[in-house]
């Protein structure tokens, strides 16, 4: 994953995996840029859509002053990459884009 110009590493494992319906990704130890990252992808049938739900739960590393770094800036930067995400899966899933998949731990 890369945060501007930084490259970030980002480890993690798929939990709750509910067919259909779904699941969750779970940042693993510290192999991330949060302390904690658990966030579950939810998918609902509405009419002839489906409607895709996140739920996010995390902690900032660095105690106080990670969050002064997500009140400062961080916040923009995780609302970013879910825009971009959900840019990417309407294109993937409205056929403008040959991607198999859409990677969920942007």
């Amino acid at each position: 994953m890369c945060v501007g110009p930084v490259s970030v590493k980002w480890n993690s494992v798929i939990k709750g995996y509910l067919e259909f319906e779904r699941f969750t990704d779970q940042q693993v130890g510290d192999e991330g840029p949060f302390n904690v990252w658990s966030h579950t992808h939810s998918f609902t049938e509405v009419g002839d859509g489906t409607r895709v739900t996140d739920h996010v739960e995390y902690t900032m590393p660095f105690g106080l002053f990670g969050e002064w770094v997500y009140i400062l800036g961080g916040r923009f930067i995780i609302k970013e990459m879910f825009n971009a995400r959900m840019r990417a899966t309407k294109a993937c899933l409205e056929g403008r884009t040959r991607q198999r998949s859409v990677i969920s731990s942007v």
